[in-house]
């Protein structure tokens, strides 16, 4: 070992020493062994620059983006509404449900863009169910990593490979050739993580730990809504069925009120925003306001079923209803008036059902109060109707929205136009008309002319801290090549393992590949051991696509450090993650899939 490959090695410890410690910044900890490999001269600043335009580091900015411009037109909340009504209540049978979607998905086309895609679903999805994202985000990526294993054009690796074997004159591999393991692999992920899910962390993300935003669920316990606000079924034989709200309005009598109907029509379950000329139907669900204790006389007098309601409910109709405080302002119109003489409802479209007074939330009654400056009031209803409340600062101001509102659909006419772009970026990769990256940009570039989302907010999507920190990590697989270090590590191999025959090398170079995409981008580490397995074989006289089937699948296994797949780069974020765990629950995986591998091989 030469001192330069010793330095090399030195600074890559002491990166991994940091990441592990969580101190200072992942982000921060990559720019600088950056920046030292430049000044060493171990690597060149051409290619150490050369990075900020590799196409994978393009195709993961591009797919932020893309998908943000799901979130906001709400395709993403339709694919999570879809998982959540097939897996029913079972987290076990929405954990395979999510897996085999991902898989399925990434079988044709860049993992990076389906983990991108499936993003936003799965944060849908856990705020409806209450599920901390740490649960499934470590799911999703491992699905997405699995699902470069089904096909030869669902992950760069398994093309380098099949390249390396055609370059040498050899038959490449079919099409489906990588499909056992991969799905084999898929049932074993699935069935590991119903087995360590209840050890994954209940982490967080960055920014919900420092504390930035609140949940529907913390708004509904904060104003005691659980006590007061009701869920109640309309059987078919209740006074109730068939008449509008206006003519139960007009009974008098405690305060009973509806602020939002649910129905079903046709199989799925709509919300309706009541009005006073909507006819109220058997088996429609009310959401009321108890407002006044008498009321509690009203469900037996109409034969209403109770149904039992927890901030959950909130939760998993987040998609389209939402809550947000309001401060009245001291100019507001509002001020000396009660809710019901400003007509609150009929002015703004929103239900007010939470009132905070000097810190305080008030219980009953709290339709008698008069407003105050400074009273912060809880309106609850449509997205739409609590984006209109911008305009209107005269009278108030938000004052804040729940963590859900970043994923409710902010462009729901456009989702057309989003799932066109989807489609047409899918059968661009798939078919390989175009790279992958003019692929993701032009799907980008469809939805910012869609008005999916502007570009403005495309920039913002963007999450900087994870694209520099691979961007300075790409150059270590330069001066890894360029001290000798993988053709030292690959030669040990062949001469302590050689002589065991075949299978001993294979398991060989599977473990070093593995080890290596520890800290090396799964496609660099194809590359730098493709050529070492076609010589493998050659020496020994076998046959290379056993060997070749290795690397490409064990550069895949990237299931222990961040730094492995950018899809494991992508999840770290939402799923509130740190280094180790990725560590802690991928190594264990990695040797399942070492075993299916070497079985198939």
């Amino acid at each position: 070992m030469n001192l330069e490959l010793a330095f090399v090695l030195a600074l890559l410890c002491a990166c991994v020493a940091a990441f592990v410690a969580g101190r200072p910044r992942m982000d921060a900890v990559a720019t600088c062994a950056f920046v030292i490999l430049i000044i060493s001269g171990i690597v060149k600043p051409e290619e150490a620059f050369a990075a900020f335009s590799d196409s994978s580091v393009i195709i993961i900015a591009l797919m932020f983006a893309i998908s943000s411009g799901l979130a906001r037109t709400g395709v993403s909340a339709a694919v999570g509404d879809w998982i959540l009504r097939r897996s029913g209540k079972s987290e076990a049978a929405l954990i395979a449900m999510l897996m085999c979607s991902v898989a399925l998905l990434g079988s044709v086309m860049s993992t990076t863009g389906v983990v991108a895609i499936f993003i936003p679903v799965t944060l849908s999805i856990c705020s409806r169910r209450g599920i901390p994202p740490s649960k499934l985000m470590m799911p999703l990526a491992f699905a997405g990593i699995i699902s470069g294993m089904t096909t030869l054009v669902a992950t760069s690796p398994n093309l380098i490979a099949n390249g390396a074997l055609i370059k040498e004159g050899y038959e490449g591999f079919g099409f489906f050739e990588v499909t056992p393991i991969g799905l084999t692999a898929l049932a074993a992920g699935i069935a590991y993580m119903l087995v360590v899910r209840r050890f994954l962390p209940d982490g967080e993300p960055e920014n919900r730990a420092r504390g930035a935003r609140r949940r529907l669920s913390d708004f509904v316990r904060a104003y005691r809504l659980e006590s007061r606000e009701k869920i109640f079924e309309v059987p078919a034989d209740s006074p109730l069925a068939g008449m509008k709200i206006s003519e139960f309005g007009r009974r008098g009598g405690p305060s009973f009120g509806i602020i939002c109907i649910e129905r079903k029509i046709r199989r799925e379950r709509a919300l309706i925003e009541p009005a006073p000329d909507t006819e109220i139907a058997a088996g429609d669900l009310l959401l009321c306001d108890l407002r006044d204790p008498r009321a509690s006389e009203i469900p037996a007098e109409f034969l209403l079923r109770e149904l039992p309601l927890s901030g959950g409910y909130f939760s998993e109709r987040s998609a389209e209803i939402g809550m947000a405080e309001i401060a009245i302002l001291p100019e507001s119109s509002l001020i000396g008036q009660t809710l019901m003489e400003a007509k609150f409802r009929n002015a703004f479209g929103l239900n007010a059902i939470g009132l905070r007074r000097n810190s305080a939330a008030v219980g009953d009654n709290m339709l008698s109060h008069r407003l105050r400056v400074g009273d912060i009031l809880l309106v609850f209803g449509k997205w739409e109707s609590i984006r209109r409340l911008k305009s209107q600062n005269r009278d108030f101001i938000i004052l804040n929205l729940p963590e859900e509102s970043e994923i409710a659909a902010t462009s729901p006419g456009r989702a057309g136009g989003a799932i066109l772009s989807l489609l047409v970026m899918v059968a661009l990769m798939a078919t390989g008309a175009v790279e992958n990256v003019v692929a993701a940009a032009i799907c980008c570039l469809m939805m910012v002319s869609f008005k999916c989302l502007s570009m403005d907010e495309a920039y913002k999507s963007v999450y900087w801290p994870a694209l520099i920190l691979i961007i300075c990590m790409m150059p270590f697989a330069a001066a890894l090549e360029n001290t000798g270090g993988v053709e030292l590590a690959a030669g040990a191999v062949l001469d302590a393992l050689g002589g065991y025959g075949e299978t001993a090398v294979t398991a060989g170079l599977f473990a070093l590949a593995m080890l290596t995409v520890m800290f090396i981008a799964n496609t660099v580490t194809a590359i730098l051991f493709a050529p070492i397995a076609i010589a493998a074989a050659q020496t020994m006289g076998a046959d290379p696509h056993g060997l070749e089937m290795a690397v490409a699948v064990a550069s895949s296994t990237a299931f222990m450090t961040p730094l492995s797949s950018p899809v494991n780069m992508l999840v770290m974020n939402p799923g509130g993650y740190k280094f180790k765990d990725f560590f802690k629950f991928g190594a264990p995986f990695s040797i399942i899939v070492m075993i299916i591998s070497l079985f198939w091989i």
